[in-house]
């Protein structure tokens, strides 16, 4: 066979594996897209569903405020009211 011959396979071998590396490449990377892709997915739901449990306790926050505050209009009532109450008993 001749030196010529020999190159051209050479050269064809040669472009055979580098085709064969860039699809193996362009297959890895689509895989891991499909993976990231994924992940991405799974915690969109997740924040979907945090999203309503954070409305759903800011809603029971604003309800024992409220409550809280109706407690703290008593309090300050309770020693007048008592005073009050001893001063008769006297």
């Amino acid at each position: 066979m001749s030196q010529l011959v020999q190159n051209r396979i050479l050269v064809i071998l040669g472009v055979i594996t580098a085709s064969a590396t860039v699809i193996i490449q362009v297959m890895s990377v689509g895989e891991l897209k499909g993976q990231i892709q994924t992940v991405i997915q799974h915690h969109g739901q997740a924040l979907d569903q945090h999203s309503t449990a954070i409305t759903k306790h800011g809603e029971e926050i604003a309800e024992i405020k409220g409550k809280l505050h109706g407690i703290a209009s008593q309090v300050g009532k309770v020693p007048g009211k008592v005073a009050e109450r001893m001063t008769q008993l006297e």
